[in-house]
């Protein structure tokens, strides 16, 4: 449906099976649910206020997964914004490994097709739909192209494809929600439930049974990786997307959150190498933004902070696609968005001679 080629970004393996096209594992602690106390569960498919949906998300406690914004807020500032909007169930998944969105819009479809009509009543709209990432080719299960009569839109384009949604879909005025925020928006208007739980890929290649979970909020990292298996020891564990997850060095104290959208257990000793720039320009050719991290990642080595507003510090968002086609696997995404927070925390403004 929507077909606008985009330069920059990159083409990224997947890598998505065999989790994907497994059923959603649950491994929820016996005292891991809550419930809202004081309110009669509503009737499926009963219309409520707009200010009463909103609510009921604040009693539950609902984290839109996506971003980590309280879904009460976002449906209040969308609210009072007094425009018309096209709610989108965000089910990009568009990283490597990562489908914690996809699958549980595909094995919990009525609802995910609930929570999306909820969110829209909640901002006083009918305009709504599912939007999935196209450019996956190694899925068993297809995606639908319905969900509970909800159309699923597939967004053409390079990794990163959250950085095109406003773009493509702009005549839309496209307000994007995390699937699994739905899911439990749903559960808290029609079963009364607060968020205890998250919906996370547990995979890589170290991991035996690559698979979805819907964990308890609070398990470890260990604890996780002990129901799923390990067929070899990592050498690296990531919580989240291997473009833009964080390392974890310890996962006997590393706790999942309703943002830990994947554990990764990986074995990949080429990708501990590191060595020189080559000054290749590869990293120009896959920033999706436009700006240079040849130049950003110089100067950050060389100390020269002054310049980084030249080269337009403050449009970098993090992706890891500089990264990623590094043929000298330098770690230029971390080191240029870390100097660009660093950057603005202290106050430097570029202004240093």
């Amino acid at each position: 449906m929507f077909s606008r080629s985009h330069k920059g970004g990159v083409l990224l393996q997947q890598n998505k099976e065999p989790a994907f096209s497994r059923e959603t594992k649950r491994f929820v602690k016996p005292d891991g649910f809550q419930y809202i106390e004081g309110r009669k569960p509503a009737k499926e498919g009963e219309t409520l206020p707009p200010q009463e949906i909103i609510d009921i998300a604040k009693q539950a406690q609902i984290v839109d997964e996506r971003d980590g914004v309280f879904l009460w807020r976002k449906l209040q500032d969308g609210l009072e914004g007094q425009k018309l909007l096209t709610v989108l169930g965000d089910a990009l998944d568009d990283e490597p490994y990562v489908s914690s969105q996809m699958n549980p819009m595909v094995f919990y479809p009525e609802q995910a097709a609930a929570g999306l009509r909820l969110a829209a009543q909640a901002l006083g709209t009918e305009k709504m739909a599912f939007v999935v990432y196209r450019e996956i080719f190694d899925l068993r299960k297809p995606l639908p192209k319905q969900i509970g009569n909800i159309p699923v839109w597939a967004l053409k384009g390079r990794y990163p494809s959250e950085i095109y949604l406003n773009l493509d879909l702009a005549a839309e005025s496209p307000f994007p929600i995390g699937v699994c925020a739905l899911i439990h928006l749903s559960r808290a208007v029609y079963e009364n439930r607060v968020q205890t739980t998250c919906f996370l890929t547990v995979a890589g290649n170290c991991v035996a049974t690559p698979s979805n979970y819907e964990v308890t909020v609070g398990m470890t990292a260990s604890q996780i990786f002990d129901r799923s298996g390990l067929a070899d020891d990592p050498t690296r564990i990531i919580a989240g997307g291997p473009m833009t997850g964080v390392c974890i060095t310890d996962p006997d104290t590393f706790r999942v959150g309703p943002t830990t959208r994947a554990l990764l257990a990986l074995r990949e000793n080429e990708r501990d190498q590191h060595f020189s720039c080559i000054g290749c320009g590869r990293c120009i050719d896959a920033c999706p933004v436009g700006i240079s991290p040849y130049h950003l990642y110089h100067n950050i080595k060389k100390g020269r902070y002054y310049q980084l507003d030249r080269y337009h510090v403050q449009r970098c968002i993090g992706c890891g696609a500089c990264s990623y086609v590094c043929p000298a696997r330098l770690e230029l995404s971390y080191l240029i968005f870390e100097a660009k927070k660093q950057k603005y925390i202290q106050g430097e403004g570029g202004s240093e001679q």
